[in-house]
């Protein structure tokens, strides 16, 4: 979503009626990719065992849903929904 937002930006006249729409979810998932670096990094600073961390992991069950961030560890699984 983010590459798209960035496309739309730059190929899109400033004065086109979308780009004031286009900017605002631009700068929220910029804010939202920014956060889940920053949780990346406490991750990764105080977990010292082995762990994988996945981020907007689309999964199905009786119907769609998308969990933000799911760590797994050796030993457990953590779903976490992050606001900035």
């Amino acid at each position: 979503m983010l590459e798209g937002l960035e496309a739309a930006v730059r190929r899109l006249p400033v004065s086109h009626v979308a780009m004031p729409i286009i900017q605002t979810k631009l700068a929220a998932v910029q804010a939202g990719f920014g956060v889940e670096q920053e949780l990346d990094k406490v991750f990764d600073r105080y977990f010292s065992m082995k762990h994988g961390i996945f981020h907007d992991l689309s999964l199905v069950s009786s119907t769609y849903f998308q969990v933000e961030t799911f760590l797994i560890t050796p030993a457990y699984a953590v779903l976490f929904e992050v606001k900035n």
